[in-house]
C-alpha cells in the first residue's frame, strides 16, 4: 500500500517521530507480524524514488496498537512524498491473513 502526500500533508520538517494506531487481525500462528513502514522522499536526479523501511515490531493481535516510529533515517524530511506499508509474503506460512487498518496518524515533533 502506497500513499502519496497532499500538498497540505508536507509540513514534515520538524517531526522527529510518526504515530498512528494500527489494528491487526491474524489467523495462524506466526508469532513475527512481518509489516514494514516505507517513508519515501523526492531526490532530483535519482535514479530511484529514495525510501527508508521501518519495521513495525511489538504487534499485538485483535487489538488497537499504538505505534510510534523514529524518523531519523529519513534523508530529506522537507522531501517527504510518501508514505506505506509491506507485508513481507516470505515471513509468513502459506494460508495464514493478515488484515490490518491504520488510523490516527500525527508528527510528533521536536
Amino acid at each position: 500500500y502506497l500513499y502519496k502526500l497532499q500538498p497540505q500533508e508536507k509540513g514534515w520538517t520538524k517531526a522527529t517521530a510518526i504515530s498512528f494506531d494500527l489494528k491487526l487481525e491474524f489467523t495462524g500462528k506466526t508469532a513475527k507480524y512481518p509489516i514494514a513502514f516505507h517513508v519515501f522522499w523526492t531526490s532530483p536526479g535519482a535514479q530511484r524514488t529514495p525510501s527508508v523501511t521501518i519495521p513495525v515490531t511489538g504487534l499485538k493481535n485483535n487489538t488497537v496498537n499504538k505505534v510510534v516510529l523514529p524518523l531519523t533515517k529519513v534523508k530529506d524530511l522537507a522531501a517527504v512524498s510518501g508514505i506505506g506499508f509491506n507485508i513481507s509474503e516470505s515471513q509468513y506460512k502459506h494460508g495464514e491473513n493478515f488484515k490490518f487498518t491504520v488510523s490516527n496518524f500525527k508528527l510528533i515533533e521536536k
